[in-house]
């Protein structure tokens, strides 16, 4: 009777230490059970809403880059807003005085233009240069072709004549110049 009291109780503390060793899923940390503790198998944890796993076994999740943690959710970073480390809120992108050189995005902060030093007269320019050169130098002539049919009884044959024309702006810009 005695063996049969202390098997009993072995049993049970037993029962009670494999319950204590079961695998939570802590929520604050974006997990969730997806399959409950059995006396022979662990339980089963999955990330929740926008979570990623941060082990293998979704015990632990992260709120990735892209996305900003709230009280306890993960929700993707709105237009205007970035994250750049996970675990973190969405950051509002800076405001550029100077303009934006490279936009911003769910996970980069936006890039602005050098600020003007207020002493520069030379405000800034484009990327897009326009040289005076172009301007000043005319473009290729256009060739018109004039299609004539010879006099006469009709042949298979046409003559052909190319006319040089240059645009009447070039030539008056020229006689300006010289």
């Amino acid at each position: 009777m005695v063996l049969l009291k202390l098997l009993i109780l072995t049993l049970t503390f037993y029962e009670l230490i494999v319950d204590l060793d079961a695998q939570t899923c802590p929520k604050e940390k974006g997990s969730v059970v997806k399959e409950n503790c059995t006396k022979v198998k662990n339980s089963q944890c999955q990330c929740r809403g926008r979570f990623v796993p941060s082990k293998s076994d979704s015990s632990i999740c992260k709120c990735d880059i892209g996305f900003g943690l709230e009280d306890t959710e993960c929700l993707m970073c709105n237009h205007g807003y970035f994250s750049t480390q996970t675990n973190s809120p969405c950051e509002k992108w800076r405001g550029c005085k100077s303009g934006v050189k490279i936009p911003g995005t769910r996970t980069s902060d936006v890039i602005c233009n050098p600020e003007l030093n207020p002493n520069d007269i030379t405000p800034p320019t484009s990327d897009k240069n326009v040289s005076l050169i172009a301007w000043l130098t005319p473009p290729p002539p256009r060739l018109l072709q004039h299609t004539q049919a010879p006099q006469g009884p009709p042949l298979q044959t046409h003559a052909t004549t190319l006319i040089q024309v240059w645009p009447s702006s070039y030539l008056e810009l020229l006689d300006c110049l010289y």
